[in-house]
């Protein structure tokens, strides 16, 4: 038996680079070749949002909804590590990036909220 634990990945960066990111989080995470359930874009990954103020545009990448330790729960947790690992693939030589990220858990059955995952832990890291 499971227990619910959701994880949802927030990612923000200016208009152009936004767009590629969103094309790779929407082929990572809506293939139906690879997620056991019917997937279409919207079920997933959200429309690209502008912010108010800064032209900063956003996403977010929905929980998968199953729950921790089930099939469906473990793809949707090798698939967010492809999406971070690709997030960090697209760092400058120096370590930056223009792409702001941070994966969260909230809702556990446990009332664990957190902070799992982030484009800041490697420069947290350094110093």
């Amino acid at each position: 038996m499971g227990y619910m634990r959701h994880h949802a990945i927030l990612v923000t960066s200016d208009e152009v680079l936004i767009q590629k990111v969103h094309a790779k989080a929407r082929e990572i995470f809506c293939d139906p070749f690879r997620w056991s359930i019917h997937c279409n874009t919207e079920r997933m990954v959200s429309p690209v949002m502008c912010g108010v103020v800064n032209d900063e545009f956003s996403f977010f990448i929905a929980p998968d909804g199953s729950k921790e330790g089930w099939p469906d729960s473990d793809t949707g947790n090798a698939l967010r590590a492809e999406f971070r690992d690709y997030l960090e693939s697209l760092r400058y030589a120096d370590g930056s990036s223009s792409i702001k990220w941070a994966e969260v858990q909230y809702g556990d059955d446990e009332g664990e909220t957190c902070i799992t995952a982030d484009g800041d832990a490697a420069r947290r890291q350094a110093t």
